[in-house]
Order: C-alpha cells, then structure tokens, then sequence
C-alpha cells in the first residue's frame, strides 16, 4: 500500500504543487512573470530531487527501481502538461530525469 501511495504521490504531486504555488504568489501580490519562473523553478528542482529519491529508496524491488519510477515521472508529466501545457512541465520532466538517472547511476555503482 505505501509503494501505491508514493507512486500516485509522484503522478500528482507536480500538478498539485503548481496550483499551490500560483495561489500563494497571488496572495501575496507576485505578478511578475520573471519572479514567478523563477520561484517556480527552483521549487521544481527541490521537489523533484526528494520526491524521487523517496520514492527510489521505497522500492523493494531493486531490477524495477528506475521503470517503476521513469514510468511515473513521465505518466505525472503527461498529466500535468494537459493541466498546464507550458514550459514549467517539460521543465520538471528535464529536471525528474536527470535526477531520476544520476540516482539510479549513484546506486548501481554503490
């Protein structure tokens, strides 16, 4: 049950973060779109980085560690590119899967 949670965790969570970071910059008062491409960039970063190692780490099954996740990052990418079709999901795609295989290289070699 924890490996379904974190999976549908992976899926939604940048759709889910995007719409949570829009409504807290709006209530600050944060239109500017070079502020807001920015913060939304760097949080991407953040979120991508520990979303997939925790949920790396969480797989028992050491042969379907890097598909089971690839599979997920692309399936919340597709998703959140028909949420948003704009530059910030190709971003957090970019992002998951260089992450995704410098820790999967970090671990094979450990």
């Amino acid at each position: 049950m924890k490996k379904f949670i974190l999976g549908v965790l992976l899926i939604l969570a940048p759709v889910i973060i995007y719409e949570i970071i829009l409504t807290v910059l709006a209530s600050f008062g944060i239109t500017d779109t070079s502020t807001i491409k920015v913060i939304v960039a760097a949080v991407y970063s953040l979120i991508s980085v520990l979303l997939i190692v925790i949920f790396y780490e969480n797989i028992s099954s050491l042969k379907n560690r890097f598909l089971t996740v690839l599979l997920d990052i692309l399936t919340g990418s597709a998703i959140f590119f028909l949420v948003h079709p704009s530059w910030v999901p190709v971003f957090y795609l970019l992002i998951s899967l260089f992450v995704l295989f410098y820790w999967h290289k970090r671990q094979k070699g450990a």
